[in-house]
């Protein structure tokens, strides 16, 4: 389940046009590593789930991929389990004890790579046998 057009450019029409830029950078990534994935408006951004198993509805906890929230200088692209995930390059922040996130503040300089190796980690995560 996608957001429409309309739902997210009335989302990101608050945000200067860099960060638009950015937050749909990072949502092409998102779809080029799990095209079915689920989008929705969660804690004042969007979180993007792997869908369930049918058992249950999915959740951030067991099929989250990302949360990107957004502010007027830049995106931030939260992992729930981002302490679990390889990170060779070393890109992901935080103390947390498994939530991590990258600030990205210009395309430009936007680590794609590491950020799509990042969601394809988090996208074959299960937290039912690493943790």
């Amino acid at each position: 389940m996608s957001l429409s057009l309309i739902d997210l450019n009335h989302f990101l029409a608050r945000y200067p046009l860099e960060v638009q830029e950015i937050f749909m950078g990072v949502r092409e990534v998102v779809y080029s590593v799990v095209p079915e994935v689920l989008e929705d408006f969660h804690l004042n951004g969007i979180s993007y789930l792997r869908p369930g198993d049918g058992k249950e509805a999915p959740s951030p906890l067991k099929t989250g991929l990302c949360h990107v929230v957004a502010d007027e200088e830049k995106v931030q692209v939260g992992f729930w389990h981002g302490a679990f995930l390889p990170d060779p390059q070393e890109i992901l922040q935080g103390n947390r004890k498994a939530k991590r996130f990258i600030d990205l503040d210009s395309y430009e300089d936007t680590p794609w790579e590491a950020l799509e190796a990042l969601l394809a980690a988090a996208a074959e995560f299960d937290p039912y046998t690493t943790l």
